[in-house]
């Protein structure tokens, strides 16, 4: 999420060879969860678009309400396949995206059965504990998940002036170098979101939830496709309160503290208990 303000906007490269077993499906890198809660605003679709540009995922998926993973990226390997998992979603109150936290790991683990070497939630209150997401992540692995990262508050996408999301980075507690343009830039956000998809009497949100159930995942690519080209769109010039680029609210983020990281062995010295 990269509202920072959690009431108003209540994401190995080889096979292997073991004896006489079969080779094994290749492990790809990185790839990226988003939850029912993308159809709320488009944050949950930038915190993907960060996660591709800056951290090189791959492939995105979606995972629905029931546990259903579905693959929104076109030609997708399955999940297990990946080693690295980004999710990008609202949280706290031991719940993301309304799924109840022990919920959302179950489900996570019957899509991906083996270990991933790490765990990125973009995901406010992640960390907050006790039985925060982190834990009950971990807890679904055995607790041997090397690197999980969540904030303990809520987070948002840090670019200090640049609008460019490969150079911002993730963290809590944020700070703005205008807090009132950024509250009216997020309200124009809002109200567009709120106003007419492209060629469409209704809202984003509602197309979006059409597009999800039932799913349809060249429709949905299209949706998260369509939401990062109309809300990256420049402000009418002359008239910058009147933008509703949410790249101009990650760049008006300044500031903020690191993310909790915790596992098996996030920094080589050993395991880091998850709250």
């Amino acid at each position: 999420m990269t509202d920072t303000t959690p009431s108003r906007w209540a994401g190995v490269m080889a096979a292997i060879l073991v004896l006489a077993a079969p080779l094994q499906p290749a492990r790809a890198d990185t790839a990226t969860l988003l939850l029912s809660d993308m159809c709320g605003d488009p944050s949950n679709i930038f915190d993907w678009e960060w996660s591709r540009v800056a951290n090189e995922s791959t492939t995105l998926f979606y995972l629905a309400d029931d546990g259903t993973v579905s693959a929104i990226s076109d030609g997708a390997n399955a999940l297990d396949t990946f080693d690295t998992l980004y999710t990008a979603a609202h949280g706290g109150g031991g719940e993301i995206s309304d799924i109840p936290n022990a919920d959302f790991a179950q489900f996570l683990h019957d899509a991906h059965a083996s270990t991933p070497s790490e765990m990125f939630f973009a995901v406010c209150a992640a960390a907050v504990g006790p039985d925060s997401l982190l834990k009950a992540t971990n807890d679904a692995y055995d607790d041997d998940i090397p690197k999980l990262t969540g904030g303990v508050a809520g987070c948002a996408l840090v670019g200090d002036g640049d609008m460019d999301l490969a150079n911002a980075v993730y963290l809590i507690n944020v700070t703005h170098s205008d807090d009132e343009r950024f509250d009216r830039i997020q309200t124009n956000i809002e109200d567009k979101w709120a106003g007419n998809y492209p060629e469409s009497e209704q809202s984003y949100r509602e197309v979006c939830q059409a597009r999800l159930e039932p799913f349809n995942r060249a429709n949905v690519l299209d949706f998260v496709d369509t939401v990062l080209v109309e809300f990256s769109q420049p402000a009418p010039p002359g008239h910058p309160d009147q933008s509703t680029n949410y790249l101009d609210l990650v760049a008006l983020n300044n500031g903020g503290d690191a993310l909790f990281v915790c596992g098996a062995n996030p920094a080589g010295a050993g395991a880091v208990p998850c709250p």
